[in-house]
């Protein structure tokens, strides 16, 4: 891993998200073959490109797959005249563009999700910035000259989970990146939507703490990210970040004691 290949592909929340668990998660995150995008991801995608841009732009991406039964004639005629029309399409079944629907609805109809996104001047906006002498990368889902925000599609959207899920998956660190990207000055905002029924909606506010603890852990990772390309110390697993030589201390968590 070299300074090259991070110009060539410049570091994102995702891959930061890898190098905070290790410099070996994040080698295999580069390196791996890319794996097709799973039914859940490209319902989020199908989410993102029906409320960030148009109905249009969907029908143009997706394709759903009819209701045919392939084991006769008619029904393998049918969707193999399907398969012709769905090339360069990503493909949605009946069921998983039927959840798509109900999520865009929901959003669409809860009034301060509404808000937000009636009030774009931009969407899925591209920003690349070095910071700590590092390119960082990213889209920025939609905002205006006041606000940014990203969707998420989740299995709850209830606020008690959602708030420690939050800092578990380290979304403070997305909200910091873009933060920063905005030079801190613009409110930042999550929708999250529920991918199941009954497909309910929060929008959460970050709060300038939760912010500055992003910016924070960016800052950090930025600055151990320079050492690992400096002394090629990508094959370090949890070690790297352990300060006991390598040994965890096993001890009784505070609700056990």
């Amino acid at each position: 891993m070299t300074r090259e290949n991070i110009l060539k592909r410049p570091l994102s929340f995702s891959s930061l998200k890898e190098f905070a668990e290790s410099p070996k998660h994040y080698k295999h995150y580069r390196t791996k073959p890319k794996e097709a995008a799973s039914p859940a991801m490209n319902i989020g995608s199908a989410v993102h490109c029906i409320v960030l841009e148009d109905r249009n732009k969907f029908i143009e991406r997706y394709a759903v797959a009819p209701k045919c039964d392939k084991r006769t004639k008619e029904g393998k005629q049918i969707f193999a005249d399907f398969e012709q029309s769905a090339i360069g399409k990503t493909v949605l079944s009946e069921q998983d563009s039927e959840t798509v629907e109900n999520i865009v609805n929901a959003i669409q109809s809860y009034e301060p999700a509404k808000k937000l996104i009636h009030s774009m001047t931009f969407a899925e906006k591209r920003f690349d910035n070095v910071i700590h002498s590092l390119n960082v990368c990213g889209y920025i889902d939609g905002g205006n000259e006041n606000v940014i925000f990203d969707i998420k599609t989740v299995q709850s959207a209830n606020p008690k989970y959602f708030l420690r899920d939050a800092y578990n998956r380290l979304l403070h660190l997305q909200a910091g990146i873009y933060s920063h990207t905005e030079n801190m000055e613009k409110d930042f905002y999550f929708i999250a939507a529920e991918s199941v029924a009954p497909y309910a909606v929060t929008v959460f506010k970050c709060e300038p703490e939760f912010i500055s603890k992003g910016v924070s852990l960016l800052g950090g990772l930025l600055e151990k990210f320079n050492l690992c390309l400096d002394l090629e110390m990508f094959d370090q697993g949890y070690e790297f970040w352990n300060t006991n030589s390598g040994i965890e201390l096993l001890t009784l968590p505070k609700w056990a004691e």
